[in-house]
């Protein structure tokens, strides 16, 4: 080993040991969502990142330079698009960019820049501290890829803060900004260092150990109920106003929107207050965990196959006592009932209409919630209008 690489290489080989470490941390704290798991496999290339650029450092002959540099150069690349891709899921809005919608081809796209990069005849140089690559045009095309893959997160989030204009998002995001950013800047310093008379060792190992263990932070912090604030359209006759962030108990919430997830929101903020849930969805419990973490409630899936933990929803009258038998069992309780256009669609309207009124009842008895996530595309307006009737209805802010 090159006496001068010994600092490095120790460095680059403990921020490979911090990112697994990491990784594995924050996998065991939250093992049900599926930012975790990216995470932990965002961390893993970066581990073989920081691992390549030791065998750099440490290579005994321009052979071996070439050879471990090239691998750097893949892997350098696959571990900015494994972050610009943590960094656009980890927002909620972001869930819907088009790496997480498309993540075969976001993954070929990826390998096909990192076969540019190990493909462009890089040349390496022997300095101080090991070897490193040399200056040249092409150098300036790999620098230009790993600057494309750190703006698109980048201008992402960026426009992301705008839409909701929350200071709390705005520090989320600056957070995730930050991790994006600072590999690349001390990539660029540590290039400009190498061929100073300044004698210090490339300090990238620490930049991405430190863009692990703030993304480790993002992760943990996660909140993925977040979306734009809901506003009520309408109240029942008599019902007084309320603000709309705020709740009243005894009373049913019909959230008009494409997607659950804001219902999913108010039932774990619900649960995690300490009030008794009940989950009845039509998403199988194991897509349910993936997507929002575990929740601790009851969780029963609306399914027509027989099982533990399942309702049938042609059997309104069971789904209909297994709710109201709940209710009856403890005060200020939560039920989210996601699937009601499946019930609709399973049986007649003036059924589930008839569902509708006894869990009301038993909700406001028992100072209890009822949320009921509704995509209004799904029914027939007047069907809708029966409906909303019994409910406080709310919608997804526009932004």
């Amino acid at each position: 080993m090159l006496e001068g690489a010994l600092i490095p290489s120790l460095l680059a080989m403990f921020a490979a040991v911090i990112c697994l470490s990491l990784g594995v941390f924050v996998l065991w704290k939250n093992p049900y969502l599926k930012i975790s798991q990216v995470y932990v496999s965002s961390m893993c290339i970066t581990a073989i990142c920081m691992a390549s650029l030791f065998l750099l450092f440490i290579a005994r002959s321009d052979g071996q330079a070439s050879i471990f540099g090239r691998v750097g150069l893949v892997t350098w690349i696959i571990t900015f698009t494994s972050f610009m891709y943590l960094a656009m899921f980890l927002p909620y809005e972001a869930q819907g960019a088009w790496p997480a919608r498309r993540k075969k081809v976001f993954i070929l796209l990826s390998i096909s820049l990192a076969v540019t990069a190990m493909l462009l005849p890089v040349e390496f140089t022997k300095g101080e501290f090991g070897y490193w690559w040399s200056p040249s045009v092409w150098m300036l095309v790999w620098a230009f890829l790993l600057v494309i893959l750190c703006s698109i997160p980048v201008y992402y989030l960026t426009r992301f803060c705008a839409q909701l204009k929350d200071p709390k998002v705005d520090k989320y995001c600056t957070m995730v900004t930050v991790a994006v950013l600072l590999p690349l800047m001390v990539t660029f310093l540590d290039s400009f260092l190498y061929f100073t008379a300044l004698s210090i060792p490339p300090l990238l190992p620490i930049a991405m150990a430190g863009s692990g263990v703030i993304f480790a932070y993002a992760v943990l912090s996660y909140e993925p109920f977040e979306s734009a604030p809901l506003k009520p359209l309408h109240r029942p006759a008599g019902r007084p106003k309320a603000p709309p962030t705020k709740f009243d108990r005894g009373h049913c919430d019909l959230v008009k929107s494409k997607r659950a997830d804001e219902a999913y929101r108010l039932f774990a903020s619900e649960v995690q207050a300490g009030n008794r849930g009940l989950l009845i969805t039509r998403v199988h419990p194991d897509q349910v965990r993936e997507r929002y973490g575990k929740i601790e409630a009851q969780v029963m899936w609306l399914s027509g196959q027989p099982g533990q933990d399942r309702l049938d929803p042609a059997s309104l009258t069971i789904i209909q006592n297994t709710m109201v038998d709940f209710l009856q069992k403890g005060p200020r309780s939560v039920i989210l009932l996601d699937g009601i256009d499946h019930l609709i669609s399973e049986n007649q309207l003036d059924k589930v209409l008839r569902l509708v009124y006894a869990v009301h009842d038993a909700v406001v008895v028992s100072s209890s919630r009822f949320i009921v996530p509704i995509d209004p595309q799904t029914l027939e307006p007047k069907d809708l209008a029966f409906i909303e009737k019994e409910f406080v209805v709310l919608e997804e802010a526009e932004t």
